[in-house]
């Protein structure tokens, strides 16, 4: 095959290719899409999971208790950073995958 003929690339780049070519399936508004960088990724999901802790806090409270929970506060607070910063970051991340 000539070179020519054939494209190569990511499947993030093809699939963006084809969202971009075929706009009135993928609704993609000419200017909308955008690739971002991971620190602009990262701090979006960051956002994002702030935001669903603030929209659920019961949610969030009943996965900071657990199964068990003492109450103590250095453990709450462990809890806390682990939430936010490891598992529903992680979590946004396979959504989004």
């Amino acid at each position: 095959m000539p070179q020519s003929a054939f494209t190569v690339s990511t499947l993030h780049s093809l699939a963006y290719i084809i969202a971009s070519t075929h706009r009135e399936l993928s609704r993609f508004g000419a200017g909308e899409t955008k690739i971002i960088s991971k620190s602009l990724k990262q701090k979006l999901i960051r956002n994002a999971t702030n935001l669903w802790v603030k929209e659920n806090p019961k949610l969030y409270d009943l996965l900071l208790e657990g199964r068990s929970f003492d109450g103590e506060d250095t453990e709450r607070l462990r809890r806390q950073t682990v939430l936010r910063t490891d598992v529903l970051p992680n979590l946004a991340k396979e959504a989004i995958a």
